[in-house]
């Protein structure tokens, strides 16, 4: 039926009055209504799922991570009901994604989940227990160790003996127990009167382990099983993760092998519903077009299998805080960034249409081979990093290149992005191209900066900067520093920088308003001259080291904005001189020209040019 209702949306559906969205709801077979479900933002899912007739079902068909999110982003006083229809293999998986810390249990969320479960319903915790009991036999006695000692009473001693020597607590006047922090009691008593009620000889062997295993062997033995089991859910250890982050170096995008997908006759009772993670694509159009060729497509059931698994190494690899929707959200989406910007790469490289790639193709390796391309940047950054062409602290860089090169210097390489003015996760090619036409253009601006005299490396110390207009050296930039010394090119025949003082700025603002084009024509042949100049000697230690043979020639285009910028504050400082009427007697009198600027020009927007105005 829903392939009949194209229009029938998760949030379309909530939008209704509650009757009729109760009963077009349940006109959908269970399969479908999970799939509406997953379809629906985290926070909205408890809403359509108390719809349903089959309630317990559709949260028991859902993927335990889809239910783990869910859960979070509802939060505890809403997801109890929730928690309350959960199988006790969605319960343990939640608590294994949440509560540990690489090898460690948390006390603290532990404690949350058990006051959760206790609170979502009588028999949640009984269930839970006898899961534990014939599946897992380190973790119980692991969890108590965090928070209580056991004693027991020898068998030659009396129980009144025993209650003056041992530790107050006891269930069964054989362990005795002290516990290690107050407020944690009422909580832990009522899960060893829970698995007391469940079997004494339950109570009894994982009393004996408390007694004669120490805190660091049951550690261990629950983890290796935790890990085993979280493994056979697609979460990776964090060492194991953290392959999402290599670029493939050997191979190209293997091939998936075929996948046995749950059939009628399987005797387990979870659903796996036609689900496409729409819900994480996000805008990211070349793996949107990709899935909507797939969307019908027998490899889909693989394609979400394999897609929970990467975006889990993700997770585990970026140690996302998973008590925050927002960082869990982010996650997802530099996983629907990076298959996005794989999948483009490899049309390019490979010849082959997106979907046929998403098709065919082990997405863990259309992941890497998009860090392939990152890396490939990010390394051209490190070898001009490390080059000594540009200053180890990126000072002098343009302040949008400046970004863009820190972004790229990370140990996981990020995009600066001008529009949103943050660092964003790489997702298309359009942003690699970007990122190596900085990096090329900062290439460029290095090598021409270099042929000014003196080297930029002893700029700092060349000056008393607070009696410039840019005040402090930190706020000095390569622009700013070639418009200077171009200026310097026109009146003295040498590419100096340093600052200019007020008698230089006359003749400048003299020679530009008798001709702005010839002006202009020269600051560009005073250029052109510049980026086909040898290098200036550098300071020890700023030797280039790994782009000598890489070096590119400077392109005029590179620097024609500074150019620009040059020309529009010359512009305006002469406009606003001339709304004055005494501006004729100024352009012939230097000492005339001197004061009326100091008086009325606020030297902070000449950001073209460095003048000494002190």
């Amino acid at each position: 039926m829903l392939q009949e209702r194209p229009d029938i949306t998760p949030l379309k559906l909530l939008e209704l009055p509650p009757l009729q969205a109760e009963n077009l709801f349940n006109r959908f077979s269970l399969l479908e209504q999970v799939s509406l479900v997953l379809a629906a933002p985290w926070d909205r899912r408890h809403e359509l799922i108390a719809l349903s007739v089959h309630s317990m079902a559709i949260v028991r068909g859902m993927p335990p991570q889809e239910l783990f999110w869910t859960v979070k982003a509802v939060g505890p006083a809403d997801s109890l009901e929730i928690i309350s229809m959960a199988s006790a293999d969605q319960i343990q998986f939640m608590l294994d994604f949440d509560c540990w810390n690489r090898d460690r249990l948390l006390p603290e969320k532990v404690l949350a989940w058990l006051v959760l479960l206790f609170e979502a319903g009588e028999t949640v915790v009984p269930n839970w227990l006898n899961w534990l009991k014939a599946r897992d036999d380190a973790l119980l006695p692991y969890i108590l160790r965090m928070f209580v000692s056991v004693q027991k009473r020898p068998d030659d001693m009396d129980i009144q003996e025993a209650k003056d020597v041992l530790p107050a607590f006891t269930l069964d006047d054989i362990y005795f127990l002290d516990f290690a922090r107050e407020e944690t009691i009422p909580v832990i008593e009522r899960l060893l009167k829970a698995v007391l009620d469940m079997s004494f000889e339950y109570y009894q062997g994982v009393m004996e382990l408390l007694l004669y295993k120490g805190m660091t062997e049951h550690s261990e033995d629950a983890y290796v099983i935790k890990r085993a089991r979280l493994e056979e859910w697609g979460v990776p250890d964090y060492i194991d993760a953290l392959e999402i982050y290599a670029p493939l170096v050997r191979h190209g995008i293997r091939t998936a092998d075929g996948m046995k997908f749950m059939d009628s006759s399987s005797a387990s009772t979870e659903l796996v519903p036609a689900f496409a993670p729409s819900l994480y694509v996000g805008e990211y159009p070349v793996l949107r077009r990709a899935l909507q060729h797939l969307v019908e497509d027998r490899a889909m059931e693989r394609i979400v299998f394999e897609w929970i698994g990467v975006a889990n190494k993700i997770l585990v690899a970026d140690a996302c805080d998973l008590d925050d929707p927002e960082q869990m959200l982010a996650a997802l989406d530099k996983t629907s960034g990076f298959l996005n910007l794989g999948l483009e790469a490899a049309e390019t490289r490979m010849g082959a249409a997106p979907f046929e790639i998403l098709g065919k193709g082990v997405l863990e390796d259309i992941i890497r081979f998009a860090m392939s391309e990152i890396q490939a940047v990010s390394r051209e950054a490190r070898v001009l990093h490390k080059s000594g062409l540009i200053p180890s602290d990126l000072s002098l860089v343009q302040d949008h290149q400046r970004m863009l090169l820190e972004g790229l210097l990370r140990s996981r390489p990020v995009f600066w992005d001008d529009d949103s003015f943050s660092y964003v996760a790489f997702s298309g090619m359009s942003q690699i191209d970007s990122a190596r036409k900085a990096v090329r253009e900062v290439m460029e601006w290095a090598v021409l900066v270099s042929r000014l005299l003196p080297h930029w490396s002893i700029w700092q110390g060349l000056v008393l900067w607070e009696s410039t207009n840019i005040k402090d050296y930190k706020a000095l930039n390569w622009q700013t520093a070639l418009s200077t010394a171009l200026v310097k090119q026109i009146l003295t025949g040498m590419p100096v920088f340093e600052p200019i003082d007020m008698g230089e700025l006359w003749s400048i603002c003299r020679i530009y308003d008798a001709d702005p084009v010839k002006c202009r024509r020269d600051l560009e042949d005073a250029l052109r001259l510049l980026t086909v100049s040898p290098l200036n000697a550098v300071e020890t230690g700023c030797e280039s080291r790994g782009v000598s043979e890489k070096r590119p020639v400077p392109q005029m285009e590179t620097f024609l904005p500074a150019l620009n910028a040059l020309c529009d504050d010359l512009d305006l400082l002469i406009q606003m001189l001339v709304e004055d009427s005494g501006f004729e007697r100024w352009s012939n009198d230097k000492p005339a020209f001197e004061a009326a600027v100091k008086g009325k020009i606020d030297f902070r927007y000449l950001s073209s040019l460095v003048v000494m105005t002190g």
